[in-house]
């Protein structure tokens, strides 16, 4: 387990690790960081450990959102070098691990993951600067494609968290799939903006991307596209301030289908809509919070605001979530029995037959469409819609829900989303203002003397 210098002997020694699985580590003299050029790709065909962790004066990252690491060591693009490293392996058991790795100036991919499987990538950095030394742009930060399977990319410790910024693409995962993206900063370190074009790209199935900060990507923070992106789980991220065009949190485009956005992403102030569905079908959207988008909380068909119309039973993936209805609310009514406050929500929901799931939400004020946001999410109810008799397949049922209302106040916004059996969500209902209190004594007396 040799030291790594700077210099010629780079790509020599890199070229002795490739039989047989090995770490590099360092212990470059001299102050941080240590660059160090790349006159070519480094080509890696093998298990391999190459550990930042271990030049002197190495920093791993602390904040539980955000990222405040610094990388010693920083691999730069010689004259023309495309690309920084690229894993290939014959043997679909090998692994790639990347820790605490500066990234400059790779027009391509800073990291290109080809093949093999369990890769991890923590604590590297794209963008910004170490120290006085600024990483120059890269094409794509972190790449997965071909037969590569499972990466994890950061984790659920802050030290394995990557800040991935300054990049065309953040993280594109195509492939087999089967990833993890967590605990990430992409985009913004917490303090600092570092704008991708976009931050994640999902173009496989079965990724999961959670616990990140994913904000101020210049296009789209996270986007899934094709109809190979299903089965995917978006949750408990930040998603926030998208700020170019489109400039939306989440985008669902080309068919991209059965995917979970949700539970737990708090997705506010992008310049376009919340979560955009294009076309891509069985994408259930529930319980999220949303504030402050430029456009709509969650747009079915990038549109607008999609009026209620007849849902259809059979369903593909052209479509935008078969545009499900949303409930219309008949009644917000903040309610006081002494000592108890509770929120009464009243409406009705016009689809197919079969058992919705009706989502509440609460907001200071209703957004400019009429429809949406949500700030705050108060609560689910379970609606079974049935009718002896159907116009169009389309059956009417009534709902009513009373949950707790103390973190409610006359005046608020109460909006409501569906959700079909089949995992459709709707857009948001129109708004419905909490109306004013009543006051309901509470009764001592059976004959309610009191």
């Amino acid at each position: 387990h040799d030291v790594f210098p700077t210099g010629a002997l780079v790509w020599w020694l890199v070229q002795r690790f490739l039989n047989g699985a090995q770490v590099i580590r360092f212990n470059i003299p001299g102050a941080c960081p240590r660059v160090i050029t790349l006159n070519q790709t480094l080509g890696i065909s093998d298990d391999l450990h190459i550990d930042g962790t271990t030049q002197p004066g190495t920093q791993v990252n602390s904040f539980s959102t955000g990222y405040n690491g610094r990388p010693c060591i920083v691999l730069a693009a010689g004259a023309g070098v495309a690309d920084g490293v690229v894993f290939n392996s014959t043997e679909s058991a090998d692994n790639l691990t990347l820790r605490s790795l500066g990234f400059s100036g790779f027009s391509s991919d800073a990291v290109w993951i080809r093949s093999g499987s369990d890769h991890l990538l923590s604590g590297n950095q794209f963008g910004g600067s170490v120290e006085s030394t600024k990483l120059a742009d890269v094409g794509t930060a972190i790449r997965t494609s071909d037969s590569a399977r499972n990466a994890q990319i950061g984790g659920a410790d802050p030290a394995l968290a990557n800040l991935i910024g300054n990049a065309s693409f953040g993280v594109s995962l195509a492939g087999p799939g089967g990833h993890r993206v967590l605990g990430n900063a992409i985009g913004d370190a917490g303090f600092q903006s570092l704008p991708n074009g976009v931050g994640v790209v999902l173009l496989s199935p079965a990724n999961r991307v959670e616990d990140n900060l994913i904000a101020r990507n210049t296009q789209i923070n996270v986007l899934l596209s094709g109809e190979s992106a299903q089965f995917n789980v978006v949750a408990n991220n930040q998603i926030l301030i998208a700020t170019g065009v489109p400039g939306h949190g989440v985008s669902i485009q080309s068919g991209a289908n059965r995917n979970r956005i949700g539970p737990d992403n708090r997705i506010v102030n992008n310049q376009g809509d919340g979560i955009r569905i294009v076309s891509g079908s069985f994408n259930d959207l529930s319980g999220n919070t949303y504030g402050g988008q430029a456009g709509l909380a969650i747009d079915l068909g990038n549109d607008g605001v999609t009026a209620n119309d007849d849902d259809p039973i059979i369903d593909g993936n052209t479509s935008a979530n078969r545009e499900q209805n949303y409930p219309v609310l008949n009644l917000a009514r903040r309610r006081v029995v002494n000592p108890f406050v509770w929120l009464d929500i009243e409406g009705s929901l016009r689809t197919t037959e079969g058992v919705y799931r009706i989502d509440f939400y609460r907001s200071d004020l209703c957004d400019g469409s009429g429809h949406g946001e949500g700030s705050d999410w108060l609560g689910t109810t379970t609606l079974e819609v049935d009718c002896v008799v159907t116009a169009n397949n389309q059956c009417i049922e009534s709902f009513q829900l009373t949950v707790p209302g103390l973190a409610v106040e006359v005046g608020d916004t109460i909006t409501a989303t569906a959700t079909s059996p089949n995992r459709h969500t709707s857009e948001f209902s129109a708004c419905r203002t909490v109306g004013s209190s009543v006051v309901v004594p509470v009764q001592i007396y059976a004959n309610g003397f009191e």
